[in-house]
């Protein structure tokens, strides 16, 4: 058999398109920790921003400890350009330390309308946070009453 033939008429079955749960990237800079707000790809913008940023604020849920974050968005008048902005995300860039050169990687669930982020600092490793667990037992929860007589308060 002829190797061209048998190449071209085999079908080759692709991966999953990325419209499912497509990704983008941004490299943090200086300008974007001073102005307080992370522009999103213009061609994500064009190619998805109809859904993903049909409202001024989208959840963010960060891969390393699950928190979700509503973080606003600010929109130029066009539609154009979209930032991570207002409401959220400069708490969540403290939070999690975001510094200059530090790397995130978003993916946009097209189903929930949020974004997994992945958060990469300068040496290129992802970032870890420590998790808490907290264990109840038994005695941890009943509620306890206390009397605070020189503040005269109770607090329950």
């Amino acid at each position: 058999m002829d190797s061209f033939n048998y190449w071209t008429n085999n079908v080759v079955k692709r991966p999953r398109k990325a419209l499912d749960s497509p990704h983008f990237f941004k490299v943090v800079m200086a300008s974007a920790l001073k102005d307080q707000k992370l522009e999103i790809p213009t061609k994500f913008v064009r190619e998805y921003g109809v859904k993903a940023f049909a409202t001024n604020q989208i959840c963010l849920k960060v891969a390393a400890d699950g928190r979700k974050w509503n973080v606003g968005l600010t929109k130029s008048n066009d539609g154009t350009r979209v930032w991570f902005h207002d409401h959220g995300w400069q708490t969540f860039v403290e939070f999690y330390s975001v510094g200059l050169e530090y790397f995130l990687v978003f993916k946009y669930e097209c189903q929930s309308s949020s974004f997994y982020v992945v958060i990469f600092d300068r040496t290129a490793t992802e970032i870890e946070y420590p998790i808490k667990i907290i264990c109840l037992d038994d005695a941890e929860e009943k509620v306890k009453k206390e009397t605070h007589i020189s503040q005269g308060m109770f607090l329950v």
